[in-house]
């Protein structure tokens, strides 16, 4: 055991103390030491270095066999994590004030369905694989300028908030074709939603 003055004997009595407050055992110094030391590999060589068994090479290798260290590189991001720039733009967005078309005060309700006509463009975009600059390529700000004239006025705040597009109107410019070209059931109630769906497709 190593003499009550060596650094390893100082080092126990902070660590026979430390034992003590985690598990309510108190021994001193010296058994601590010697409980510690009892959990040792048994197995090492002349000059105390480890070995997996008795007469067995030792575990620490030659400097000259150690591989190179590696240095650990960050994981890849996720594509959880990663937003790709097509993804950014793409994503569903809140679209600027049309000019002429005031959404504050009593007309805030203008802005009400910017992420739905933002996704529809969006989605009619990827389904038809149009990219800027393609000819039918359609912007949130394309489709929020349409509602405004279809829906957007002032006492057309219900009308805006069910079929801002107007492609379902009961009994007024019902075409049987719609059934076919853009999905839709005479009459059938509408959201936002389906309206910009139904009519980006009765467009092209």
């Amino acid at each position: 055991m190593s003499s009550p003055h060596s650094p390893q004997f100082k080092s126990a009595n902070s660590l026979a103390f430390a034992h003590f407050l985690r598990s309510g055992e108190r021994l001193t110094s010296a058994e601590w030491f010697d409980q510690q030391e009892r959990k040792f590999n048994p197995y090492h060589d002349e000059q105390g270095r480890f070995t997996i068994a008795t007469g067995a090479a030792r575990m620490t290798a030659k400097p000259d066999e150690t591989k190179p260290v590696r240095t650990r590189t960050k994981p890849a991001a996720t594509r959880q994590h990663a937003t790709t720039a097509r993804e950014a733009e793409t994503r569903p967005r809140r679209i600027a004030e049309i000019g002429g078309y005031p959404e504050t005060g009593k007309t805030s309700w203008r802005s009400a369905n910017d992420l739905a006509f933002s996704a529809a463009a969006n989605h009619y975009n990827r389904r038809y694989n149009l990219k800027p600059g393609d000819e039918g390529y359609r912007t949130a700000e394309f489709m929020k300028a349409w509602a405004m004239r279809e829906s957007g006025g002032e006492g057309d705040r219900e009308a805006f908030l069910s079929d801002p597009f107007q492609v379902n109107n009961p009994g007024s410019d019902w075409d049987d074709q719609k059934r076919t070209r853009a999905g839709l059931r005479k009459g059938e109630k509408m959201t936002p939603a389906k309206s910009a769906y139904a009519a980006l497709e009765w467009l092209r």
